[in-house]
């Protein structure tokens, strides 16, 4: 199939595809479409552009269609989108929804998260995820409010050098009188049948526990195991 581009005049079905099934993982949450929808539906646009092969493709001069942005550029300016379970004080739950930003627009040296559940949005921007993460939950924790993940887990906090290397959106998974181990990491707004949801003070206490119950103060991976 022959499709005329200012660098590059033609593209395999195959190349077309790829991009596809990248704009569709990108674009289309597990929530939204299964693995197995989202293949089939990759599958029947290849399979409509094969049957036009060899033709000139041409937008519509009275109703053109609006390219996608370049590969990556939805993600830069809706955010990463991550599904979490809402707890309200009276034990009800809510779909809740992370919008995630590894840069700032306007300030390369942080990042912003954003939470929307129900009819609310609360936006945090900080030097790290977790931080921004703790200034949302500082807010709704007041009113009662239980986020489901690791990074509001009783036993999951981030270690200083986790927070310096990344963007803090890995944590450890702390057990008392041991150190933890690179198995230990998580992602903070993944959640597992171990998350325990608590308020900001209490993760911290516990945090601080865990250092003493190790005697050395260490917070980082052992060097055993498979860290």
């Amino acid at each position: 199939m022959k499709i005329f581009w200012r660098t590059r005049t033609s593209r395999t079905i195959r190349e077309l595809g790829g991009e596809f099934w990248a704009e569709i993982e990108q674009r289309i949450s597990e929530e939204e479409a299964d693995w197995k929808t989202r293949e089939k539906l990759a599958d029947i646009l290849m399979g409509v552009l094969a049957r036009h092969a060899g033709k000139l493709i041409e937008n519509d001069k009275d109703l053109p269609v609006e390219p996608l942005g370049a590969y990556g550029e939805s993600e830069r300016v809706s955010g990463v989108a991550r599904t979490v379970t809402v707890l309200l004080p009276r034990g009800e739950q809510r779909r809740g929804e992370f919008r995630i930003w590894e840069e700032v627009p306007d300030n390369a040296h942080l990042v912003q998260l954003q939470l929307r559940f129900a009819d609310r949005q609360l936006t945090a921007s900080d030097e790290d995820l977790f931080e921004a993460l703790s200034t949302i939950r500082k807010e709704i924790e007041a009113e009662g409010i239980r986020l489901v993940c690791y990074g509001c887990s009783r036993n999951v906090f981030p270690s200083p050098m986790s927070r310096s290397m990344g963007t803090g959106e890995r944590a450890y998974r702390l057990e008392l009188g041991k150190p933890a181990r690179a198995a230990d990491l998580v992602s903070i707004f993944d959640t597992g049948p171990g998350v325990d949801p608590v308020v900001l003070a209490e993760q911290e206490q516990f945090y601080h526990a865990w250092l003493q119950s190790l005697g050395s103060g260490l917070d980082e991976p052992s060097s055993s195991g498979d860290g």
